[in-house]
């Protein structure tokens, strides 16, 4: 039985450009009707689109499938595949989590409110000077010294005026530890940085008694995903209570 380009699209529910697309590519050779042109698909052609469907599904490229379906065995090849179907499944696995985090954020947050945790320690890396413009993080330099998209960069700011920005280090490199305490925790919306410095004024008045502090603070981007066009920050010192 011999099916026609129509008959075939339908039996895979594909639309009949992508067939006509794989004809022009060489990797699908039906026999044509030299009257008419039209294509008709005998079984050995159905069985080589199943083929070449599900070497597109394990995300093979068309010039690497022409390849492949030029060997007597193919299966041997397919361990590329596996690895990157599991390159997939990690980054699948990946955004998952940030999205569950994003959820589970947004959920508990309670904007303006002060309270107290308890956090782990943290090892911080100041970043390079070169990629701090006027202050900002600008982000193309950044970029370029392999920070990612979304980097949270941490400002740590003391008694004295100073700020300092950080990434998250590792126990074998770091230039500031976080020490595991009580921290005053509050996440603010910013919508200036005028508005940003008057909280972080405020916020110093209400929670620090002593001469010397070290106010961490940084865009909470977990939250401010989870809205269209509202940024986050989160403010913290250490409990001295």
């Amino acid at each position: 039985m011999l099916l026609t380009t129509g008959q075939l699209a339908k039996l895979f529910d594909i639309p009949k450009y992508t067939i006509r697309y794989y004809i022009e590519e060489s990797l699908l050779l039906p026999k044509t009707n030299k009257d008419n042109g039209y294509h008709y698909f005998d079984e050995s052609d159905v069985y080589r689109l199943y083929q070449i469907l599900f070497l597109r599904q394990c995300d093979y490229t068309i010039e690497e499938i022409k390849h492949l379906l030029q060997e007597e065995a193919i299966y041997p090849f397919f361990t590329k595949g596996i690895a990157k179907l599991e390159e997939q499944i990690n980054e699948l696995t990946r955004v998952k989590e940030e999205l569950e985090r994003v959820v589970e954020e947004n959920k508990v947050l309670s904007v303006g409110d002060s309270k107290t945790v308890k956090r782990a320690k943290r090892y911080l890396k100041k970043i390079p000077d070169a990629v701090v413009v006027s202050g900002q993080v600008d982000l193309l330099k950044a970029k370029e010294q392999g920070f990612g998209n979304l980097e949270l960069f941490i400002r740590v700011a003391n008694e004295e005026g100073e700020e300092h920005i950080y990434v998250f280090g590792t126990q074998e490199d770091y230039d500031l530890v976080l020490e595991e305490v009580q921290y005053v925790k509050k996440t603010i919306e910013v919508t200036s940085e005028e508005q940003l410095q008057g909280q972080l004024a405020t916020f110093i008045k209400e929670n620090i008694h002593d001469t010397s502090y070290e106010l961490i603070y940084y865009e909470n981007i977990d939250v401010s995903l989870g809205y269209r066009d509202k940024l986050f920050v989160t403010l913290e010192v250490k409990n001295r209570d």
